[in-house]
C-alpha cells in the first residue's frame, strides 16, 4: 500500500509539473512502469519464501522514486525561480496619479513606479538610486546597486525604497521575456527527448518482462525472475537523462547565458550537460548486464536489489553533476569551445532546436 500511494503521488506531481505535458506524461509512465515491475518482482520474491527481502525491496523502490522527485526539483530550481519573477503588473505614473496596468500595456518611454518588494515590470532606466535583487535573472550577485540613468532589467526585485524608471522596452522586448522564451524552447526540447526515451523505456520494460516470464516458465524459479525484474528497468535512463538536460539549462540561467548561445560559457555548459546525460543513461547498460547474469541464476534477488539501488543513486548523481562546473582542470579544457563551433551549436545542439 505504501508503494502504491507513493507512485500515485509521484504521477500526480509529474502531471502538475510545469515543464510540459510530454515530460509530465513520460515521468508518469515511468512511475507506473516502476510500480508494475517492482510490485511484480516483490510478489515473486514473496512467492520464493523471502519475506524479509520484500521489506528491503519496498524501501529501495520507494526511496529511489523519492530521490528522482527530489532530483528533478533540485535540477529545475533556477528555472522555477526565473519563471516566478515574471512581472504581470506595472505602476504607470500619470500627470495626476499612479495607475496599475497589465505589463503588456507598458510602452517605450512610459514613466513607471516600482515600490519596495515589487518586480521591475520592463527594462528601464531608473531616475534615482536603487537596490535590486537580480538573482532570478542570473549573471549577477544580489543585491546590486543601480545609479541614476543605469538600466534595470525586468524581473529584478526592488529591495530599497520606491524608485521611478523610464521604460526602454515593452514587455515582449524585455530581457526577462527573452529568458522566458528560452525556457519555453527548453520545454519543447524536453518534450521531444521525453517522447524518445518513453518509447525506448517501453521496449526495454517489455523485454525485461518477457525474459522474466521465459525464465520462470523454463526453470520454475520465481526468485530468478524476481532478480531480473529488480534490475531490468529503464527508469534511470528516462528520468536521469531529463534531469541532466534540466540541470544544464538551470545552470545556464544561473550564469545568465541561457538565451546567449554565442557565449563561450553557454557552449561549455551545454557540452557538460550532454556528457552528464550520456553518463546517466549509459548506466542502464549496467542494469541490462545484471539482468543477463540474473537470467543465468548467478545473481540472487538481494544482490539484484543492491545493484538497483546503486544504479539509481549513481544515475541521478551523474545527472545532477550538470549543475556544477568540472572539478578537474583537464575537464575544464575539454569543456572549452573548439574552433569552428558556431553560436547555434551550443545550447541549441543540446536542446535539439532548429538552427
Amino acid at each position: 500500500m505504501t508503494t502504491t500511494s507513493h507512485v500515485i503521488r509521484g504521477v500526480w506531481r509529474a502531471r502538475q509539473d510545469r515543464r510540459g505535458p510530454a515530460v509530465a506524461a513520460a515521468l508518469g509512465l515511468a512511475a507506473l512502469g516502476l510500480a508494475a515491475l517492482g510490485l511484480a518482482a516483490l510478489g515473486l520474491v514473496l512467492a520464493a519464501g523471502e519475506p524479509s527481502l520484500v521489506v528491503a525491496g519496498t524501501v529501495v523502490l520507494v526511496g529511489g522514486h523519492v530521490l528522482q522527485v527530489l532530483a528533478r526539483r533540485w535540477a529545475g530550481q533556477d528555472l522555477r525561480r526565473a519563471l516566478a519573477a515574471t512581472p504581470r503588473w506595472a505602476n504607470q505614473r500619470l500627470s495626476h496619479a499612479v495607475r496599475t496596468v497589465p505589463v503588456a500595456r507598458v510602452a517605450h518611454g512610459d514613466l513607471l513606479v516600482v515600490r519596495q518588494g515589487e518586480l521591475v515590470p520592463v527594462d528601464g532606466r531608473i531616475a534615482g538610486v536603487g537596490l535590486f535583487d537580480e538573482s532570478a535573472l542570473g549573471g549577477g550577485a544580489p543585491p546590486v546597486w543601480r545609479s541614476p540613468g543605469t538600466v534595470v532589467r525586468a524581473g529584478a526585485t526592488n529591495l530599497g525604497p520606491t524608485v521611478e524608471l523610464w521604460a526602454t522596452a515593452n514587455a515582449d522586448d524585455s530581457a526577462h521575456a527573452a529568458l522566458r522564451r528560452a525556457i519555453e524552447a527548453l520545454r519543447v526540447a524536453e518534450d521531444a527527448l521525453a517522447g524518445n526515451l518513453r518509447r525506448l523505456g517501453v521496449v526495454l520494460s517489455a523485454l525485461a518482462v518477457l525474459t522474466a516470464a521465459f525464465v520462470w516458465v523454463s526453470t520454475g524459479e520465481p526468485s530468478r525472475s524476481a532478480a531480473i525484474l529488480l534490475v531490468a528497468t529503464p527508469v534511470p535512463l528516462l528520468s536521469a537523462s531529463l534531469v541532466a538536460v534540466t540541470a544544464g539549462a538551470s545552470r545556464a540561467v544561473r550564469r545568465g547565458v541561457l538565451n546567449d548561445a554565442s557565449n563561450p560559457l553557454a557552449v561549455a555548459i551545454t557540452r557538460r550537460a550532454r556528457r552528464c546525460a550520456l553518463a546517466a543513461g549509459s548506466l542502464t547498460l549496467v542494469t541490462g548486464a545484471a539482468a543477463v547474469v540474473a537470467a543465468f541464476g548467478q545473481l540472487a534477488p538481494a544482490a539484484a536489489l543492491a545493484v538497483r539501488a546503486v544504479v539509481d543513486v549513481a544515475a541521478l548523481g551523474a545527472a545532477l553533476a550538470a549543475l556544477f562546473p568540472p572539478l578537474i582542470p583537464t575537464l575544464r579544457t575539454l569543456s572549452a569551445p573548439r574552433e569552428g563551433d558556431t553560436a547555434r551549436e551550443s545550447l541549441d545542439a543540446l536542446l535539439g532546436l532548429p538552427g
